[in-house]
């Protein structure tokens, strides 16, 4: 795996850390409220509990989502560089430029123009690359 991939999923992950601490303090949260503060004379009344419960897993569906919408993309983004770094490097033996594709011929549809062109030389010193 490249530098840039592994930044990338380090950032997936800390994000996903920070969803999971925020999840939990939001549990603490309703800890507090659901059994500490009736030893401190909390009267239940469905006009503060209401609204409480409606926010709370408003909050708690948002934040799942977040969760798994983060582990989604970081793990597309896992398989995206891990893909990447099975790729096959072509390297130019006389000046050291390098390709990770784009030394095989296309496949061109029918009619259809080839935006992928074959390289005959390396553009750096016009060595033919094919003569082997």
């Amino acid at each position: 795996m490249n530098w840039k991939g592994t930044n990338k999923l380090i950032s997936y992950l800390f994000v996903e850390g920070v969803l999971i601490f925020a999840f939990l303090m939001l549990l603490q949260v309703d800890w507090i409220v659901n059994s500490v503060l009736y030893g401190y004379d909390l009267k239940y009344s469905p006009v503060w509990a209401g609204p409480y419960r409606t926010l709370m897993w408003i909050i708690m569906s948002m934040l799942g989502l977040a969760l798994v919408v983060t582990a989604v993309l970081g793990y597309a983004e896992y398989s995206r560089v891990k893909r990447l770094s099975k790729m096959a490097v072509y390297i130019c033996e006389s000046c050291g430029n390098f390709w990770t594709r784009g030394l095989v011929e296309p496949e061109i549809g029918k009619g259809k123009e080839s935006k992928i062109k074959m390289i005959k030389s390396c553009p750096l010193c016009n060595k033919k690359l094919l003569d082997k």
